[in-house]
């Protein structure tokens, strides 16, 4: 249905499926098989419109698994209730597991860095999302808090993971360089063989220009799984040369890396045309401001466990916006 101009806002979301639509000439070998693309259409019809997907491609993986993520969504899914919460610190994003019978979306808030997030605070936080919180649990966040050391390991996001045995906190760790990562985990409590399994990533990736967050899980225990997020800022080259270090360490194969590298490009224009209203806020706000689906690489991670090999997963960004894109894009 047309809406006139009156009714035509800025803040209008697309669907996940317009832009799983949109995204088509991208969503190819080697990273979208078509299994995945499958699940991923399939999921877009019981979410809510989004403007930023996230998708999770665990790499050498031979079924091409891709699990999927939505920011700033429109609204909650339907059974979702979130008011329990105290004061929401940050932007909500939804994390789908697209394998098996796709359970419940694991929830993740953004933290601010500054001022820290306090022993309490994350406990209510981790309340609200969860009901209740074991005492265990209870003990472990505390220590969790506690462990932040100022100017050098920061909580980052926590997260639910609604879907997984015992419904888990995550909690991610900002941190400014290796060394005080690996002392917040034993901060936090982490022992000898998760310790080990951190020094394995970390060894991985030594002498890239990265910023790292540690991935923990708690429970009634600390999980033995660590996981390791990569960042890359300018310059671009980090990207590749990330890459090619999975690469040499048989975690990602030459078609996955060029195909990653080949995500930033541009082929918005090929996509169909947008559906309404989304055309119609096109037209009244003229080419300059139209909307586009963005990509970017949002980061790599890897993940071991003490006697586990190490696997490997690229997360890929798409995000609507309006306006110049090589101004979004620098932004």
């Amino acid at each position: 249905m047309e809406l006139s101009p009156g009714e035509l806002i800025p803040g209008v979301t697309p669907t996940v499926g317009t832009m799983l639509n949109r995204l088509a000439p991208a969503l190819v070998p080697p990273l979208f098989g078509s299994v995945a693309l499958d699940r991923l259409h399939a999921v877009s019809k019981r979410l809510p419109p989004a403007r930023f997907l996230l998708f999770e491609r665990h790499l050498g993986d031979e079924a091409g698994r891709v699990d999927l993520s939505i920011g700033h969504p429109a609204h909650l899914p339907a059974g979702l209730d979130l008011t329990a919460i105290p004061a929401a610190p940050g932007a909500l994003c939804l994390e789908y597991d697209l394998h098996g019978d796709m359970p419940a979306p694991a929830l993740f808030y953004t933290v601010s860095p500054s001022p820290a997030l306090a022993d309490m605070a994350l406990v209510a936080l981790a309340t609200g999302l969860l009901g209740q919180v074991p005492a265990p649990m209870r003990d472990w966040l505390m220590g969790a808090a506690a462990a932040q050391v100022p100017d050098e390991s920061w909580i980052t996001h926590v997260g639910a993971m609604l879907g997984r045995d015992g419904r888990p906190i995550r909690i991610n760790i900002g941190a400014s360089a290796a060394a005080p990562l690996r002392r917040y985990a034993a901060a936090a409590g982490c022992r000898a063989g998760p310790l080990a399994a951190l020094d394995r990533l970390l060894s991985i990736v030594d002498g890239l220009p990265l910023s790292l967050i540690l991935a923990l899980e708690f429970g009634i225990a600390l999980s033995p799984r660590i996981g390791v997020e990569l960042y890359m800022p300018p310059p671009e080259q980090a990207v590749a040369a990330l890459l090619h270090r999975l690469e040499t360490h048989e975690l990602c194969s030459a078609a996955e890396a060029i195909a990653i590298l080949a995500w930033t490009d541009e082929t918005d224009a090929d996509g169909p045309p947008w559906p309404e209203p989304l055309r119609s806020l096109d037209a009244l706000l003229g080419p300059a401001e139209q909307g586009r689906a963005m990509r970017s690489v949002a980061h790599l991670k890897l993940v071991a466990e003490p006697e586990g090999d190490v696997r490997a997963k690229a997360y890929l960004a798409a995000f609507y916006v309006r306006g110049d894109p090589r101004a979004v894009r620098q932004a």
